[in-house]
């Protein structure tokens, strides 16, 4: 089993264990982890009442990265983990992907 890390074009990335590879570079990957930071604090708290909630924004799946949420505007952001069980990345949206090492994550 290979563990891999892609980056997306819009930053995002995906960590998990290489399922299939096609010719167009679409990837399947297993116990994937999503990670994205967000910069701008009015999604962060949009995300905790839509109540999406706990689990996804607990202080085990996010780390603030650049400062808190007591208003202001910009300059603040927050790294978010999402897990996926099993994820389809569209070859086109991929930037870089790196062997991370083998066996499970």
């Amino acid at each position: 089993e290979k563990v891999i890390r892609c980056t997306l074009d819009d930053g995002r990335t995906i960590e998990g264990k290489l399922l299939c590879l096609d010719r167009l570079k679409n990837m399947v990957v297993s116990d994937a982890i999503e990670v994205r930071t967000v910069k701008d604090s009015s999604i962060y708290n949009s995300i905790e009442s839509d109540g999406v909630s706990n689990e996804t924004t607990s202080s085990s799946n996010v780390g603030h990265t650049n400062g808190d949420f007591s208003g202001g505007s910009g300059g603040a952001s927050v790294t978010i983990e999402r897990q996926l069980s099993q994820t389809l990345i569209p070859g086109h949206h991929l930037v870089k992907v790196e062997l991370i090492g083998e066996g499970s994550i």
